[in-house]
């Protein structure tokens, strides 16, 4: 009896941390989004789904909030507007890591509104992020990029500060498996088309195990016709 007692308190634990885990407020951010002297409360709150700890053995595996999300803005009059994540994401499953986080604000497009960066998990390497903005009436929008469904950048964290500010734009890097090294994009902001364009990329890589000390820098250029790339420039140097 007390084993079977011991079983369903222990069922009604589990059932308990997965099952309840919906509606529950993941991370709060205190902003002034629109640079106008107010401070706004970002929200990402897991709508519908579950928390558990993911235990199989690859590397998104650890303790995880699974399903779909909404990022919600209070502002200081308490109206509050919500956007669904998971439709930037054509409607998939999205899952964050449950460890502290907040998402990171930068003002990426340089419009004067503060944007977000999300992302989600893409391989061992690395996660594909997408830049959010807010439009004046709180809801979010997507600010594409051109050529990508998402950014690539080394790491898994929900929301990134690797992803560096330009004058144009900004950049962020990632291991590149063809090359075996790293390569880092640079993404401008195109108001017209309202895109951002990846511009230009620089590899960096060692292609000789006996000279560690001396890597290769390549430079390739956007040709906006084509969409093809095209060396600009090769050299060697010591990092």
């Amino acid at each position: 009896m007390k084993k079977i007692l011991l079983s369903t308190l222990l069922l009604v634990a589990v059932f308990s941390l997965v099952a309840f885990a919906a509606g529950q407020l993941v991370t709060e951010s205190r902003v002034d989004i629109f640079h106008d002297g107010s401070t706004e409360r970002v929200q990402l709150s897991l709508v519908q789904g579950k928390k558990y700890h993911d235990q199989e053995l690859w590397c998104g595996s650890g303790w995880k909030y699974e399903g779909v999300f909404s990022i919600a803005v209070i502002f200081p009059g308490g109206h509050r507007v919500e956007t669904t994540l998971n439709s930037f994401w054509d409607n998939e499953s999205l899952f964050f890591f449950s460890r502290s986080w907040t998402i990171r604000f930068a003002d990426y497009n340089h419009d004067g509104v503060l944007d977000i960066n999300l992302g989600q998990y893409a391989g061992c390497n690395g996660s594909g992020y997408k830049i959010l903005s807010f439009m004046p009436d709180g809801k979010l929008c997507l600010l594409p990029v051109m050529l990508y469904k998402a950014i690539p950048l080394s790491g898994h964290d929900n929301s990134s500060d690797k992803i560096t500010l330009t004058e144009r734009g900004f950049s962020a890097s990632y291991y590149n498996n063809t090359i075996g090294g790293n390569t880092t994009v640079f993404y401008d902001w195109d108001s017209v088309s309202r895109h951002f364009v990846p511009i230009r990329e620089v590899d960096e890589f060692n292609t000789s195990e006996e000279s560690a000390k001396s890597w290769t820098r390549v430079t390739r250029l956007l040709d906006r016709v084509s969409q093809e790339y095209r060396e600009i420039g090769r050299e060697s140097y010591c990092p």
